[in-house]
């Protein structure tokens, strides 16, 4: 419907809308179109997947995924995302009909209509944010590894702060020994903040929040290493909070690399848990000894446990006991923007270091 009355009191509104009314039909044509080559695409691509040889299929799927402690059916849809995407090109381009539609659009799209009175596109800014951004609910019930880009959060009473990992994804990569190598001791979290104006030393990460009146930055001067092992715990768990069950099994269906993760890292921390045992006061022990061991745990008892950023605690519930933090996996950053960020984190740590300018007074004139 197009309102009579814009034409008299807002007639570029008028336009616009008869514009958008012109291009409808060939907007309803060009989806038609492309949806077809997407289709067609994707059989093309399972076809040319299906023709990969069993000892091609073996060394890409298994053997390299073995080595690198890939998923194995990631492997094969990376294959088809790669024959997918050629030929989605070829058919596009193929015959001109896309061209032809989209020459023809362009002719009544290109017609100058600008209007502040129109509305603003009312699922871009959530399907920007859908491209940059996975949500935890996708990575952490899936239990997938650590990578560049992860946003965590010290979650607690008073606050929730946001951190996000900016580690080189080789290094990060667990194999399929459930080992890094080199292994990685600490892994650098730099902290997100919501900020009205650009802090020093940092970068945006644009649609982060689900409105677009409030920025997020990252403030990539105030990053803390945090020890690699304590991120892994979120990987085991579906809420994405660090936690590791004492003597309890990796969770079913986890990548085979992870596994052994998980029996790694269970051996790791329950020798801390075992020096925390000895401070526990047992029955029949003298006085003296009991409260030894009180002073010892108010005194050293929390760097078992504690890092830089997160702190956990021994929490016992129905005779099992667990290792939690307050730290959780809440998303992640796409690969394209958190290669970039980490571009950013290296050029800041790289920036040359001069000497005090003589010539500058101190109020900077």
């Amino acid at each position: 419907m197009i309102p009579k009355l814009h034409l008299s009191k807002a007639p570029i509104l008028f336009a616009q809308t008869l514009k958008l009314a012109a291009l409808s039909p060939d907007f309803t044509e060009l989806k038609r179109k492309t949806k077809e080559i997407i289709a067609a695409a994707a059989t093309i691509a399972a076809d040319r997947v299906e023709k990969v040889s069993i000892y091609d299929l073996d060394h890409i799927v298994f053997q390299i995924s073995a080595d690198e402690g890939f998923w194995e059916p990631d492997m094969l849809f990376r294959l088809h995302a790669m024959f997918h995407r050629l030929e989605s090109r070829r058919l596009a381009h193929d015959g001109g009909a896309l061209e032809a539609i989209a020459a023809k659009m362009r002719r009544v799209s290109g017609i100058p209509t600008r209007c502040d009175l129109l509305p603003t596109p009312g699922s871009a800014w959530a399907l920007q944010r859908e491209e940059l951004y996975e949500l935890d609910d996708h990575i952490n019930k899936n239990h997938l590894p650590v990578e560049l880009g992860d946003i965590f959060e010290r979650v607690g009473a008073d606050s929730v702060k946001k951190y996000i990992l900016l580690a080189q994804p080789c290094d990060l990569m667990v194999r399929g020994d459930g080992k890094r190598h080199p292994e990685l001791h600490r892994v650098p979290l730099a902290e997100v903040v919501p900020a009205d104006k650009t802090p020093h030393y940092s970068e945006e990460m644009p649609y982060l929040d689900t409105s677009p009146a409030r920025k997020w930055f990252v403030k990539l001067k105030s990053v803390h290493f945090v020890r690699g092992c304590l991120l892994d715990l979120c990987v085991f768990n579906q809420d994405g909070v660090a936690r590791l069950t004492v003597d309890g099994n990796a969770p079913s269906g986890i990548r085979p690399a992870w596994k052994a993760r998980h029996g790694i890292l269970s051996r790791h921390w329950n020798r801390a848990v075992r020096k925390a045992d000895i401070l526990v006061p047992v029955a029949n022990e003298p006085q003296a000894v009991t409260q030894a061991k009180q002073e010892i745990a108010r005194a050293f008892g929390s760097l078992l446990f504690d890092d830089d950023l997160f702190s956990g605690s021994l929490v016992e519930a129905g005779g099992v006991r667990s290792l939690t933090y307050n730290c959780k996996r809440v998303g992640r950053l796409s690969r394209a923007r958190a290669i970039g960020l980490l571009m950013s984190y290296t050029a800041t740590l790289g920036r040359p270091a001069y000497d005090r300018d003589f010539g500058q007074t101190s109020n900077g004139a």
